[in-house]
């Protein structure tokens, strides 16, 4: 890791106590070319997470480059608990459920992608938040995924998805397909979304078997809805031979879809 510099020679990793073996290139042959695929890698940003003698550890890289032959990039940033990549989309340090926290140490909020002349094609968000469970225990999730296209003419277009949970024991309970949206590029808001467009909002309404005395939770029902709440299409999955939402071992026995 101490390896790595920016084109001044300076180290992209000045702050790593310790040195890490890193992966800097990867050879791949498909069979039908004699040259290799070769993919390089760059890591900057590493840091070390240290609360106190107890609480302490790696808190991973800031950035990973990936670069093919044609000079292609794919920069990816990952939270690492410091609130210290604002420019790159990390959120308002400020902001509790969009900015950067501990428990969000090593989650993916950014990938940006660009060409080989370095003009930026794609970028995508990743929101996450989290709550405590007690024990110094916290659920951390994905609540939003917001992607832009950009045509390389000043001109872009977002879309999105939200996501939600029971807060009791983690299953995905509703899934939203927003479409094209609007979103903000002011430094600290980067990829919130400020207004949906059009009709092509898609939901997913999902629910699973109850069974209090094992405990088991599987997908038991998906419901669409569209952007005017009109059911599309409806699936039941059924387990064991037992009615919808029952389940002793999780077996599949039935599946039934409904489609308008």
């Amino acid at each position: 890791s101490t390896y790595f510099k920016d084109n001044f020679g300076q180290l992209l990793n000045p702050k790593m106590p310790f040195r890490l073996q890193m992966v800097e290139k990867i050879f791949s042959f498909d069979g039908i070319f004699l040259s290799p695929i070769v993919l390089r890698y760059e890591y900057s940003g590493g840091e070390y997470f240290y609360k106190n003698a107890m609480e302490r550890k790696f808190a991973g890289f800031a950035k990973i480059t990936e670069k093919n032959a044609l000079d292609y990039a794919t920069k990816t940033y990952f939270h690492q608990g410091n609130g210290s990549d604002v420019a790159a989309g990390e959120g308002d340090p400020t902001n509790p459920q969009f900015g950067d926290a501990v428990p969000r140490m090593g989650k993916l909020f950014a990938i940006e992608k660009y060409d080989e002349k370095n003009n930026l094609y794609s970028k995508t968000f990743q929101r996450w938040n989290h709550s405590s469970l007690g024990n110094d225990r916290d659920f951390v999730r994905l609540e939003q995924t917001v992607g832009i296209d950009y045509d390389g003419n000043n001109t872009k277009k977002a879309r999105a998805e939200k996501y939600s949970y029971d807060l009791n024991n983690g299953n995905l309970i509703q899934q939203i397909s927003m479409g094209e949206v609007q979103v903000s590029y002011d430094v600290l808001k980067q990829g919130s979304i400020t207004n949906d467009l059009g009709t092509d909002k898609f939901t997913v309404d999902i629910s699973y078997t109850k069974d209090a005395t094992k405990k088991i939770s599987l997908p038991a029902s998906e419901i669409t809805k569209d952007q005017n709440l009109n059911k599309v299409s409806e699936t039941q999955i059924f387990y064991d031979n037992l009615p919808l939402f029952s389940a002793t071992k999780g077996n599949v026995t039935k599946q039934s879809s409904w489609i308008s």
